[in-house]
């Protein structure tokens, strides 16, 4: 286990600061997992996400680097995902109809329940 994933600052605002990079996620996500603490946060909250955000990478991790940009930008995580999944299509980089289509459901039933996000 890393110095990284045993401090305090959460996995996002490292990535965020382009101190990590997304792969080292799975080391924050074993940390979480050996921690024995029986007030725990979640998942999500460990490693510095919102709700949403720890969402998204549920439907797919490649779009770390958008949620990281999202931050870094002050831009909304819709805004930036919306760019991120055109982009994605044409690339070829999601390649996974399912998770395209995942990825816009869950998109417009946020973006619709809030309107920011």
């Amino acid at each position: 286990m890393s110095d990284l994933t045993t401090g305090t600052i959460p996995f996002l605002t490292l990535l965020v600061r382009g101190e990590i990079s997304p792969g080292q996620i799975d080391d924050f996500i074993d940390a979480w997992h050996d921690a024995v603490d029986d007030d725990q946060c979640s998942l999500a909250a460990f490693l510095g996400m919102t709700d949403d955000e720890y969402a998204v990478i549920t439907m797919t991790p490649r779009a770390l680097p958008a949620i990281a940009a999202s931050r870094r930008n002050g831009r909304t995580l819709h805004e930036v995902l919306t760019s991120w999944l055109e982009t994605a299509r044409r690339t070829g980089e999601l390649a996974d109809p399912g998770t395209v289509l995942a990825l816009e459901t869950w998109m417009t039933k946020r973006h619709a329940a809030d309107g920011t996000n």
